[in-house]
C-alpha cells in the first residue's frame, strides 16, 4: 500500500484489463511534463527527456512486466511492445461494451449517479474499440428505459429537447434530491402533528444562579460550618445595633443575633430567677409558671408576711377561694388547726 501511494496512478496489470485507462493516464502525465513526443516514432527528444519518460511508464507497470521488459531503455520501443501485447483487448472488450449497452436500462439503477457512470464507463470502451456514442443516442436509450410509474416524467424530460446528456443528468439529479427530501418530511413525524422539543434545549437568556456557599467577606464568621453565616446590620447613629428580621436567615444561623448571644443567656435567666420571688407560692428560686404547689396557704408560708392576716385557702387550678378560716393569733399551722 505504501509502494502505491507513491504512484500518480493505478499500474498496468498482467492481464491487461486495465490498459485503456492505463494508455490514458500515461499520455496525459507525459503531456503535463512535455514529454508527449517521447512515445512518438523519430522524436527530437534529448537522452534526458527519454530517462524522464520511460521512468514514469515504468513506475507504473506491474513488477512482472518490469521484468519481462527490463532490457528496453527506449519509451517509445516499450510503449510499442505493450501496445502489441494488449491491443487486442479492443477485440475483447468490444462484443462485451456492447452487450451492456444494449441492456442498460435507466430503471435498473437505484440512484442517478450509478447511472451516468455506467454511461460513461460504457462510452469509453466502446471509443477505444473504435465506436462512438452520440449524445441523442443516450438521450433516447434514458428515454425509453424510464420506470412505467414515470411515464408522465419521461414525456415531459422529451418535451425539453436537450441536446447534452449531461443537461438531463443534472436535472434528474436535481428531482431526485428533492424527492428525498420530500420522503424525509413526511417520515420525521405523523401529519398534524407538531415536532416535540429537544431534551437538552438551553435558555437563551439563563437567570445566573445564586452559589449555595456564597460568603460576605465584610461580615465576620466566614460562613463556614452550619450557622456561621451573618446578615448585615445597620448600626443607628444613637442607638443599639438592629439585626436583620427572623425569617432572612441562613439554615441554622443565629437569628440576627451576635455571636455569644445564646451563650450568655441561660445564666441571665438563673440569676433572675434566684432574685425574684413566686407569686403562686411566695417563695424564691422559681417562678410561678414553673410552681409545683397545688393549694397554698396565701400568707403562711412566706416568713416575711405580717402575722396577722385572713387565711384564705386557694385551688391553684381553679384559681378560687374554697373557705375562709378563723385568725387564731400564732403562726403555728398546727395550733391553728387545734393539733
Amino acid at each position: 500500500m505504501e509502494h502505491l501511494s507513491k504512484l500518480d496512478f493505478t499500474p498496468l496489470n498482467v492481464s491487461g484489463e486495465n490498459y485503456v485507462s492505463w494508455t490514458m493516464d500515461v499520455k496525459i502525465h507525459l503531456t503535463s511534463k512535455k514529454l508527449r513526443m517521447a512515445i512518438v516514432k523519430e522524436n527530437l527528444l534529448n537522452e534526458a527527456q527519454k530517462a524522464e519518460a520511460m521512468i514514469l511508464i515504468r513506475r507504473h507497470l506491474d513488477e512482472v512486466l518490469r521484468l519481462d521488459y527490463s532490457s528496453i531503455e527506449d519509451p517509445q520501443i516499450l510503449w510499442d511492445a505493450m501496445a502489441s501485447r494488449f491491443d487486442h483487448q479492443k477485440t475483447i472488450l468490444l462484443p462485451e461494451a456492447r452487450n451492456k449497452w444494449i441492456h442498460l436500462r435507466f430503471m435498473d439503477f437505484k440512484t442517478v449517479n450509478e447511472y451516468n457512470s455506467e454511461v460513461c464507463r460504457i462510452k469509453s470502451t466502446l471509443e477505444f474499440c473504435g465506436e462512438k456514442l452520440t449524445d441523442a443516442e443516450i438521450l433516447e436509450k434514458t428515454y425509453s428505459t424510464f420506470p412505467a410509474s414515470h411515464m408522465i416524467l419521461s414525456q415531459q424530460y422529451r418535451a425539453k429537447n436537450y441536446t447534452q446528456f449531461s443537461e438531463l443528468v443534472t436535472v434528474l439529479l436535481l428531482a431526485e434530491k428533492n424527492l428525498d427530501l420530500l420522503l424525509k418530511n413526511n417520515q420525521a413525524r405523523p401529519i398534524g402533528t407538531r415536532p416535540l422539543a429537544e431534551a437538552n434545549l438551553v435558555n437563551q437568556n439563563p437567570q445566573p444562579l445564586l452559589e449555595a456557599n456564597l460568603v460576605n467577606r465584610n461580615n465576620r464568621g466566614g460562613g463556614r460550618g452550619r450557622g456561621g453565616g451573618h446578615v448585615p446590620y445597620n448600626r443607628p447613629p444613637n442607638g443599639p445595633p438592629q439585626y436583620g428580621q427572623r425569617g432572612n436567615m441562613p439554615r441554622g444561623g443565629n437569628n440576627g443575633r451576635p455571636r455569644g448571644a445564646q451563650q450568655n443567656r441561660a445564666p441571665n435567666q438563673n440569676q433572675n430567677q434566684n432574685r425574684d420571688t413566686c407569686h403562686r407560692c411566695g417563695g424564691t428560686g422559681h417562678w410561678s409558671r414553673t410552681c409545683c404547689a397545688r393549694n397554698v396557704m396565701v400568707g403562711g408560708v412566706n416568713n416575711n408576711a405580717p402575722p396577722k392576716t385572713n387565711l384564705v385557702e386557694i385551688d391553684v387550678l381553679n384559681e378560687e377561694p374554697i373557705a375562709r378560716l378563723p385568725n387564731l393569733g400564732t403562726s403555728d399551722p398546727m395550733t391553728q388547726f387545734g393539733i
